[in-house]
């Protein structure tokens, strides 16, 4: 899942829109696959980056945060629990 990570690293640059699309669909997989592993840390993650009820924040700079803690996360479980 390091690969989500990096991926929500990269997210807290100005990317494009798709960029951003696609985001929200790797993480929301990759958070469900924690989730029902049993790591209930990625519900708010799963929660935020769902595509199909999409969040709107509307504010980069909260986005940016929530990107790289995030990512620790996805870093933190693929480094510690796999």
């Amino acid at each position: 899942m390091k690969i989500v990570a990096v991926m929500l690293f990269l997210g807290a640059l100005p990317l494009g829109g798709g960029y951003y699309d696609l985001l929200r669909i790797v993480v929301s997989i990759a958070a469900l696959i924690n989730v029902l592993r049993g790591s209930f840390l990625f519900i708010p993650i799963l929660i935020l980056f769902n595509p199909i009820v999409p969040v709107y924040l509307y504010d980069k700079g909260l986005w940016t945060i929530i990107d790289i803690a995030s990512g620790i996360a996805f870093w933190y479980e693929s480094e510690y629990n796999d």
